[in-house]
């Protein structure tokens, strides 16, 4: 039990966990040193590697994937994929033409110059749905064992 353990033993037990799962061994591929509690130098793993880049990349999908779901804009692309997608079925060649007809005005009136950089950085930034996501981010990248000592 993690009440008899010294703060020192759970602060490794912790680091351990972190160090798994970044790894990709945290969610129920079990341990690969055995006991959390035993001192760092009796484990098989003393010294792990540093986290891999497919970690980083499955929390930045996972946390690019729940903005995306609570983007308004998702909520008009599900409304008109069904559209789309019957027209795209009968006309292919006009779906085709209209698109390059809106790349092409989009190129001619440049609206990304309307905005400034600043300005769609500070409305980002004051968005309520940043801190979701920042919570999102934070929840992925928690161990498992530590989410289900917080929920009891």
């Amino acid at each position: 039990m993690n009440n008899a353990l010294t703060p020192a033993q759970r602060l490794r037990a912790s680091r351990q966990a972190i160090s798994l799962h970044l790894h990709g061994q945290g969610q129920g591929r079990g341990r690969r040193g055995g006991d959390d509690t035993a001192p760092a130098g009796t484990r098989d793993d003393p010294a792990a590697p540093p986290p891999s880049g497919r970690a980083w990349w499955r929390i930045a999908r996972h946390t690019l994937r729940a903005w995306w779901h609570s983007h308004p804009a998702y909520s008009a692309a599900l409304v008109a994929e069904p559209v789309l997608r019957r027209y795209a079925s009968d006309k292919p060649l006009h779906l085709v033409g209209l698109a390059a007809a809106a790349g092409a005005a989009a190129v001619w009136l440049k609206p990304w110059r309307l905005i400034s950089v600043g300005a769609v950085l500070a409305a980002t930034l004051k968005s309520q749905d940043m801190s979701r996501l920042m919570v999102s981010l934070l929840a992925q990248a928690l161990p498992e064992q530590e989410r289900r000592d917080e929920a009891s």
